[in-house]
């Protein structure tokens, strides 16, 4: 094609002095563009005059992120032409004239309510979406800051696979001016039941801001496509304006997929913060290791009992799904108030119970 890189969401102006084998060449590789007669104004180049064929000097065009057409005369003088010049009337002085050939194409335009902006030639996007043309979901958070997000969090679609077989709704949070990126797996407040289906578990859902599940099969392509292998889980408090927190941090983090229920292995878990604040509660915990006591079993649900206890289904007991290794009511972090449970934590202590805000679970990402 005459313009390889279609950007701007402005006309592309394709300039040539035709001869008549040109013109059967014009025809055949320009049979997108529509020809404009009566075209008066040129732009100024910023390439200077290089010798080269017309389809050299399209193609060369189309290799630059900022060449938006070209001029091109019958004794091989190729110029470039830019996005900025259009407002100008002349090429280095040189009117068009009659035998001028002009081609005119209609391109893509910034998509998702995202705006053009001329100093960057390229668009802005906004809510989560990436893309020349903020067309599509990020695969992973990081790839939002190259696409110019400030440091804050998102909530945002991720399509790891980038065929729409894996999206995810998840909150991203970008930190340390965009190095560290991490990627909520699950957020339960025990405010909204998380007792699902299987297909609601491997799909995802969000019950609100607060409560929600990204989804088994995301999860799986995040940590199979995107290389994500550093996993957290986090207990967050907050008491008479004092919040703490407690987490760990699991590596190499495995995923296999639906076929064997995804499971997961992982290195032993590293107390990562236990910032028990002194007066907020009066017994202090510390955070066991969650992920090495559920690896190595399917996940299990309501609907699907692929648990590692016979007699019983321990998604059903538990009113949430998980990776059950048994029923012994020691590991439930979807559970509601009353049933949920986090190694090393008393979760029906009355100082944690009203000081309780969300047990997370994400991926961390230091780049």
């Amino acid at each position: 094609m005459a313009k390889m890189n279609t950007a701007s969401p402005y006309s592309i102006y394709v300039f040539l002095f035709l001869s008549v084998s040109t013109g059967v060449w014009a025809k055949t590789v320009l049979n997108s563009f529509t020809s404009v007669p009566n075209v008066s104004s040129v732009c100024t180049t910023l390439s200077g005059f290089i010798t080269r064929n017309a389809i050299s000097c399209i193609m060369a065009c189309g290799q630059s992120s900022t060449c938006y057409g070209t001029k091109w005369t019958l004794n091989k003088t190729c110029s470039f032409l830019y996005y900025d010049c259009f407002s100008t009337t002349s090429l280095w002085g040189a009117q068009l004239i009659t035998s001028d050939k002009i081609y005119k194409r209609n391109i893509r335009s910034c998509q998702n309510n995202s705006t053009w902006v001329n100093a960057t030639v390229g668009c802005a996007c906004v809510n989560c979406w990436v893309g020349y043309y903020c067309e599509r979901y990020p695969k992973n958070c990081s790839e939002l800051v190259s696409f110019g997000y400030p440091k804050t969090s998102l909530t945002c679609r991720l399509d790891a696979t980038g065929d729409g077989q894996a999206v995810g709704v998840t909150k991203c949070s970008l930190f340390d001016s965009g190095s560290v990126f991490t990627s909520i797996v699950f957020s339960n407040s025990t405010a909204s039941a998380h007792n699902r289906s299987w297909a609601a578990y491997e799909g995802g859902f969000r019950n609100n801001s607060n409560d929600f599940f990204v989804g088994l099969k995301p999860v799986w392509a995040l940590n199979n496509y995107q290389g994500l292998t550093t996993v957290r889980v986090q207990v967050d408090f907050q008491s008479n304006g004092v919040a703490w927190t407690w987490s760990r941090e699991s590596t190499n983090f495995s995923m296999q997929n639906t076929s064997s229920g995804y499971r997961f292995t992982s290195a032993k878990g590293l107390l990562i913060t236990n910032s028990y604040v002194p007066g907020t509660i009066n017994t202090t915990y510390t955070l066991n290791d969650l992920l090495s006591l559920s690896q190595g079993a399917a996940f299990s649900t309501y609907d699907m009992d692929q648990d590692n206890f016979t007699t019983k289904n321990c998604a059903s007991l538990a009113g949430a799904g998980w990776w059950f290794n048994d029923c012994s009511n020691t590991v439930n972090p979807l559970g509601l108030a009353e049933t949920i449970r986090i190694p090393g934590i008393n979760m029906q202590d009355p100082e944690l119970q009203s000081s309780f805000k969300f047990f997370t679970m994400y991926f961390y990402n230091k780049v």
